[in-house]
């Protein structure tokens, strides 16, 4: 038994994954296709990670991470699954909140017409924690793993529940393609769930067409304004 994770295209109950993409300027300037996503857990079973010990690493914190996979005959092991890097953000009022992203969950580029990869987004943090309910789901199961619980290195912390999705909003940190450079003609955004060291089933890449105008490269629209 395991994880399948899925990547969604859609509308799911009001949270859209790939279908919000608007065009528009990041504080710097630049020009950017910014979207939201959402990963679903469609397999067998959780995605169950436990953080262990901490460690600096060029000035930065990790914690080392475990994946618990239960076995056929009902027992548990743990798998070795790397490290989570430690990032702390505030809100608006001034209230601290702590993520432990992992690495290369998934890839979001942008592929023209001939299927070249002529941009993709600098995202390489994923929380990977329950968020939503994944619509009409088989399994019906109580959410497991929280935002709360990836705050706290609890031993429920991490992980994505068997029918539940872990959802990143247009506005999270790097999720964009900078398509500057990239010339007016018609493409598709591509989101990929890649193979890493945790263990889980990879369900196929979904895309969604897109047409980037002349006058798309003229807005000056900043994306906080959306």
């Amino acid at each position: 038994m395991s994880a399948l994770l899925k990547p969604l295209k859609g509308n799911f109950g009001g949270i859209k994954s790939l279908e919000d993409y608007a065009i528009c300027r990041d504080d710097e300037g630049k020009l950017v296709l910014r979207f939201s996503i959402a990963i679903a857990n469609v397999g067998m079973e959780d995605l169950h990670i436990v953080l262990g010990e901490l460690q600096q690493i060029d000035g930065k914190t990790f914690a080392s991470a475990k994946q618990i996979i239960k076995q056929d005959d009902g027992e548990t092991r743990e798998v070795d699954v790397g490290l989570f890097e430690r990032n702390e953000e505030q809100d608006g009022s001034g209230h601290s909140h702590v993520h432990w992203h992992y690495p290369n969950l998934a890839s979001l580029a942008l592929v023209n017409e001939s299927g070249e990869i002529v941009a993709s987004s600098k995202k390489e943090g994923y929380c990977v924690i329950d968020s939503f309910r994944y619509p009409n789901f088989s399994v019906i199961r109580d959410k497991q793993f929280s935002h709360d619980g990836c705050e706290r290195r609890s031993e429920r912390g991490i992980g994505i529940t068997v029918g539940w999705c872990d959802y990143y909003k247009y506005d999270t940190d790097r999720q964009f393609i900078e398509i500057d450079n990239v010339p007016p003609g018609q493409y598709r955004i591509v989101f990929t769930i890649n193979k890493t060291k945790m263990i889980y089933e990879v369900d196929e890449p979904v895309s969604i067409e897109i047409s980037i105008k002349e006058e798309d490269k003229m807005i000056t629209q900043k994306c906080e304004d959306i």
